[in-house]
Parts: C-alpha cells; sequence; structure tokens
C-alpha cells in the first residue's frame, strides 16, 4: 500500500493553526505526520482528525483550511492555489463556506481510501474545476501542474506516479487526454475519465504491472519484473507474433534482446526477455526511436494522421530519429539524470548533439571509451539492416544501455526493441527510414569528436 512521507515533525514550521495554543499545536503536528506515515491498509481517519485537538464542532474557513492543507500535503508552490481552491469546494460539501468536521472527515477518507473506485471519482471533480460535471483539457492541465510538483500529493491520491518519471508532465497531459476523450468533443466525462483514470489510478498492493526502474521509453503500465535477470512485456498481437517466429531468423538474434518465449496471461498476451540492466551497478539508458515515419501498414486513416502529426512535430521526419527518454548517471552528483518523453520531443536538430553527448558525459568527464562502443556497434546495426533487408520497422527503438560505474569494465550493449509494426519487406526494397536514421545518428556522434 502506499505509504506517506516519513516523518518530518522538525520540517514544519510554526504556521497559523485551526488551533493555535502550544499544546494544541504540537498535537496538530503530531498529528499532521501520524496521517502522512499512514498507509490505507491502517489509517483511520476519524481517529487522526481527533488526534489534530479539532473539536468535532470545529470549523475552518478558507485561510485554516489552506493551512493544514499546505502542512498535510506540502502545497506551497506557487501553483498551488488552483488545486487549494479546488480542493476546499470538494471538502466544502454543503457550499457554506466553512468546512465542518463531518466534511473533513468525509473527504480525507476518500483521499485516503483503499478504493481505487472512490478516488477516481473524487479525482474527476478536483479536475472539474467550474464544476459542469466535464473535464476540459485546460482544467486538466492546471492540475496536473501541480501535482507534478507536489509528490506527496500525488502520492496519497496514487495518480501518475510512473507517467512522471518516464513521460514527463507535457507528454502525459497530451497522451491522457487523447486517449481518454473518446468522442473528440474536448471534454471528458466522468465514463470517459473512469475508463482512461483506472490506468493511472490503482490499489498498489494489486498492482501487478509496473515501470521498471531503469524505463526511459515504452508505456509505463506494460512490464513485470522477473527473476533471473528477465522482464515480461505486454505486447500487441503483432509484436507477439513477430517474437514467435525470433527461432526463424537466427540473424536476427545478436541485434535484439534475449528472448525466452511467449506466454497468455490474464488476456494479455506477453513476451519475456532478458533485462539489459539487472546486473548493472549504475544502469545507463538511452532509448532512441527510429525512422522518418512512426506510421505503420496496419495504421487507419485516423491513426496515420494522428501519427503523421507527431512525427512533424518531432525530428522523426527530418532526421529519422527521435531521442525518446535517457537515464544516465552523474559522477559529480553521485545521482542520475532522467531526461523525459516530454523532454525528447523538445530536441531539435540544433540540440540534439549536445542531447546525444548528455549519454555520453558522466558530469566529470566524457566517456570516450562507451562512446567508441556505440559508433562500432551502430556502424554493425547499419550493415545489417542494409544487407538483411526482410523487414521494416515502423515506431522501433534503439536501446542503449551500459553501467555508468566507473570502477566496471566499460561494455556497451545497443539491441534494437519494440517489434508491434513490423512488417516482412515484399516490394524488394529496403526499410530506408530506418538507414536513414542510423546514418544520421552516426553523422550526430561524429560531430562530437570536431
Amino acid at each position: 500500500a502506499t505509504k506517506m512521507a516519513t516523518d518530518r515533525v522538525t520540517e514544519i514550521k510554526t504556521q497559523p493553526q485551526v488551533l493555535d495554543s502550544p499544546a494544541q499545536n504540537h498535537e496538530h503536528k503530531s498529528a499532521l505526520n501520524q496521517l502522512r506515515r499512514k498507509s490505507r491498509d491502517d489509517i483511520n481517519v476519524t481517529e487522526a482528525i481527533k488526534s489534530f485537538g479539532v473539536p468535532e464542532d470545529a470549523t475552518l474557513t478558507r485561510d485554516q483550511f489552506d493551512q493544514n492543507m499546505k502542512q498535510l500535503y506540502d502545497l506551497n508552490s506557487a501553483t498551488d492555489g488552483i488545486l487549494l481552491k479546488s480542493l476546499f469546494n470538494l471538502f466544502d460539501a454543503d457550499k457554506n463556506g466553512v468546512i465542518d468536521f463531518q466534511e473533513w472527515q468525509t473527504a480525507l477518507g476518500i483521499i485516503h481510501a483503499k478504493s481505487s473506485e472512490e478516488r477516481i471519482r473524487f479525482i474527476f471533480r478536483l479536475f472539474d474545476l467550474n464544476g459542469d460535471g466535464f473535464i476540459s483539457k485546460e482544467e486538466f492541465t492546471d492540475i496536473v501542474v501541480s501535482l507534478w510538483t507536489n509528490p506527496l500529493i500525488r502520492q496519497t491520491l496514487d495518480f501518475a506516479i510512473d507517467e512522471r518519471k518516464v513521460e514527463g508532465k507535457d507528454v502525459f497531459i497530451n497522451h491522457f487526454f487523447a486517449e481518454a476523450d473518446q468522442d473528440k468533443d474536448g471534454l471528458l466525462s466522468f465514463d470517459e475519465w473512469k475508463s482512461a483514470a483506472s490506468k493511472y489510478t490503482h490499489d498498489v498492493a494489486d498492482h501487478k504491472l509496473q515501470v521498471l526502474p531503469n524505463q526511459t521509453g515504452g508505456h509505463v503500465d506494460a512490464f513485470r519484473k522477473l527473476d533471473g535477470n528477465k522482464i515480461m512485456k505486454a505486447v500487441s498481437k503483432l509484436e507477439y507474433q513477430f517474437y514467435q517466429t525470433l527461432p526463424q531468423h537466427p540473424y536476427l538474434h545478436p541485434y535484439v534482446p534475449l528472448y525466452f518465449g511467449t506466454q497468455e496471461l490474464n488476456g494479455k498476451n506477453w513476451v519475456i526477455m532478458g533485462d539489459m540492466t539487472g546486473h548493472l551497478k549504475h544502469p545507463c539508458v538511452m532509448d532512441i526511436k527510429m525512422g522518418t515515419t512512426s506510421v505503420g501498414e496496419d495504421a487507419t486513416p485516423e491513426k496515420a494522421e494522428a501519427m503523421r502529426a507527431k512525427d512533424v512535430g518531432s525530428t522523426t521526419v527530418t532526421l529519422g530519429i527521435r531521442i525518446t527518454g535517457m537515464k544516465v548517471w552523474k559522477e559529480n552528483k553521485g545521482d542520475f539524470t532522467q531526461f523525459t518523453k516530454s523532454w525528447g520531443r523538445k530536441v531539435t536538430p540544433e540540440t540534439m548533439a549536445n542531447s546525444l553527448r548528455e549519454f555520453f558525459h558522466n558530469g566529470n568527464t566524457f566517456r570516450r571509451d562507451i562512446y567508441d562502443m556505440a559508433v562500432t556497434r551502430l556502424n554493425e546495426i547499419l550493415n545489417f539492416i542494409e544487407t538483411k533487408p526482410a523487414f521494416r520497422f515502423y515506431s522501433s527503438s534503439l536501446l542503449f544501455v551500459y553501467d555508468g560505474d566507473v570502477t566496471a569494465n566499460p561494455n556497451l550493449e545497443i539491441r534494437m526493441i519494440d517489434f508491434a509494426h513490423v512488417f516482412p519487406i515484399k516490394d524488394g526494397g529496403k526499410d530506408d527510414g530506418y538507414i536513414f536514421g542510423a546514418k544520421t545518428l552516426l553523422q550526430y556522434l561524429a560531430k562530437m569528436e570536431q
């Protein structure tokens, strides 16, 4: 179950409280931290509120409510005004301008509820700023901006935790809204919200799929970690079939992840493959989407139009490559730096060289050893694509992996991944988009030497 933040009594500064005697302030702070630490399995909201020292006949004005919520959930950034106003409106069920004990108890109970159904409905109302029963993209954006900068409230609501790590704010907003707005009217009804939000709000104890610790691309709900440096990936029918044919194409084996078979489980198709990062101390990972188009031969006209628009808005069309994301160990910080999908979509032809350079620089020095291995390996992959023209790989990626631990033996792996849109070549041609992208990538790497 989701855990609240650890005890931070000493971090809470004295601020105006609902009850302001010294003894009551002390009890209030202790209760705040107790509630922060509670999980959904053991929380008793009624007892927690009573331990604040708040009588059952007490009421909170808007200012008092804001002070309590700021301390409870660390809502102190410049973007929190809209979120606090929406929370107050939700807590104030009878709309009399103050919050009584019962309203406070009920709302906190929902926020900390075990049931994802209750939280999904609560979060819908949180995003519906004007209360008209629909969520516009502007309303959705306003609340997401605040949630993105406040990990404690986001963790408490258990909303889009993994998406923040991998996708970044801009990509998440666009992806979520495009997926949820099924009738394309620019507004989300509750049914549309519920269908989409159930993927992003869940009971953690029952959540079998997970974002991988070193994931930089792909869907955040598509993986399951296994023992023995293996992972399971939930895949489409086409990708499932592609992997099943791998034993018939041994020439592909040096260029794709280790393959251990397929499995059907819970109505989904799964591929079992090697975890390229499981044995590394500081795994550095970069995902680069290859080719001049992500539109597969199976795309519907509507899907093709949407994907072309994304391609044109990135470096896909002009360069044949797009950095999806990366995670790099920075020796000078003693920590990783994560570059999300949102960051990757902002990379331009002019900034591509410096963006790629980030992957080979540990904050102290440029990893020339890893760079040389990348150039060698990319030339091997380019030669393979040019001389073995069996497939066209649409929306496929190259995954770069090395250990950022400077004491480890230097080694870089680059593997082709993501085969949801792979089609046999039947016209005697080659995968020209992929070849163009590989050559462009090598040209940008060459610029690092200049």
